[in-house]
């Protein structure tokens, strides 16, 4: 029913329908993109600090170790989206892609 909400509403005018997605995806992707940041920047503080034989940990240092955590999320997060995508035998990325066609086609 969503779907066609946004078909019937913004289908009139040219674009907007895909400019709905796409600020759709913008925000799912600064969410995901904040929640990747909160969690290298826990594990810095939180773990990494306290276990640190180091006494003062430059800002140099921190940079790299945050970055690092950042890769090292994301890199996690998409092997289990691949694992999950395989154990369930249900293709994910596929899915939402075709999602998006037939929100933007009507089909």
């Amino acid at each position: 029913m969503y779907p066609l909400f946004v078909i019937e509403t913004l289908g009139r005018f040219p674009g907007l329908t895909g400019l709905f997605i796409s600020s759709i995806l913008s925000a799912t992707l600064s969410t995901f993109s904040s929640g990747v940041n909160s969690m290298a920047t826990v594990i810095l503080e939180d773990i990494y600090k306290r276990l640190s034989t180091q006494g003062e940990i430059s800002n140099e240092h921190q940079l790299i170790f945050s970055k690092l955590l950042c890769k090292l999320n994301w890199m996690f997060c998409f092997f289990e989206l691949s694992f999950v995508d395989l154990i369930s035998g249900i293709n994910w990325l596929f899915n939402s892609i075709y999602g998006i066609y037939c929100i933007l086609y009507g089909k």
